[in-house]
């Protein structure tokens, strides 16, 4: 952010970088009610989260712990391959959001997981989660 001389001889960087993340927060809350996603938890607080790992894959379940890359998910399916939703941004963060088209998506099978390498975690709305929560189980299709 370029200030003019006049403005840096009165105003430290601290204001105008709080300033900044304030404007962010508030642009971050604004987004969230105008897109209407709202992230899931269950009864004991947790977050239903997408993870990122850099070996392990994508994994989504609710948010157990988290200590710096090591995440331990619970009621986690692995998302071996996802297609988000016509429409959707073809990102992670679209997933998060619309969720997964079951169509053009594998899911395996539902577990509790220790990710030990997460570079990434997103929080997911609730039509994401359901479509997560809902889809086949992959299967395997030959001998």
């Amino acid at each position: 952010m370029r200030r003019s001389k006049a403005l840096s001889r009165h105003i430290p960087n601290s204001v105008v970088y709080w300033g900044m993340n304030q404007n962010a927060e508030i642009v971050r809350q604004l987004l969230a009610l105008l897109t209407n996603t709202t992230t899931t938890t269950t009864d004991a607080g947790s977050r239903y989260v997408v993870v990122r790992g850099s070996a392990s894959g994508v994994h989504a379940g609710y948010l157990v712990s988290q200590e710096g890359q090591t995440v331990r998910l619970t009621q986690s399916r692995r998302l071996w391959r996802w297609q988000v939703p016509v429409g959707a941004p073809s990102f992670l963060s679209g997933v998060a959001m619309h969720g997964i088209d079951h169509e053009g998506s594998h899911v395996g099978t539902l577990v509790d997981i220790t990710l030990t390498d997460a570079c990434e975690i997103i929080d997911a709305s609730s039509v994401a989660r359901s479509t997560i929560e809902t889809a086949p189980e992959v299967e395997r299709s030959r001998a």
